[in-house]
């Protein structure tokens, strides 16, 4: 019954959904307020003009799920893959707080994502060009292969983070919390070589 309710009405609000497989449904045009999504495969599932309000997504997976005009406000993600996902899809991304989670090959590239969290996560292989990270909290997460280009990470907190790729030179960086390993390492830009 439960899943019933869940693929075939528009509006749904606090409801508790738990594991369920529904890879490669088409979910378009509906509104999720309070629910809380546990151990749900979404893999590529088209979310196109969905919005999801004060949600909760616990271990789920959301890999290469389309997101095209679709949004998240005041959602919370806990140990889920979102690997693939085209973030630059989405019309409203507001108060996301992400943890334990795999972002690896996200594309942010040109949104605005002020006040976003990230932490003890992994985001290697995304391309963050042009993107806004203002005020926002990287913390603790593994972006090896992560490309920073023309990104605004004023007052990012990269605490803990590692593998961290930033050129001074191409990206604003005034006030961010940037760990002594990886602010040593965009010494190489300039040509310095670091000795012990």
């Amino acid at each position: 019954m439960l899943i019933e309710k869940f693929l075939s009405e528009k509006e749904i609000a606090t409801l508790v959904i738990e594991n369920l497989d529904l890879q490669d449904q088409i979910l378009k045009d509906r509104e999720y307020d309070g629910c809380t999504f546990s151990h749900i495969n979404f893999q590529q599932v088209d979310f196109s003009r969905s919005k999801f309000l004060e949600c909760k997504f616990i271990n789920c997976d959301l890999s290469n799920s389309r997101f095209t005009s679709a949004t998240f406000r005041d959602c919370d993600f806990d140990q889920c893959k979102m690997i693939g996902i085209d973030w630059t899809l989405f019309t409203d991304l507001s108060e996301v707080r992400i943890h334990h989670s795999d972002l690896s090959y996200g594309n942010f590239t040109g949104r605005k994502f002020k006040h976003f969290h990230i932490e003890d996560s992994i985001a290697r292989e995304c391309e963050f060009g042009e993107t806004d990270f203002t005020s926002s909290i990287l913390s603790g997460t593994d972006f090896k292969g992560a490309t920073f280009r023309k990104a605004n990470l004023t007052k990012c907190d990269f605490s803990g983070s590692v593998h961290l790729l930033l050129n001074p030179q191409e990206n604003i960086l005034k006030d961010a919390k940037i760990p002594m390993t990886e602010a040593l390492s965009m010494l190489s830009v300039f040509g310095i070589k670091i000795v012990p």
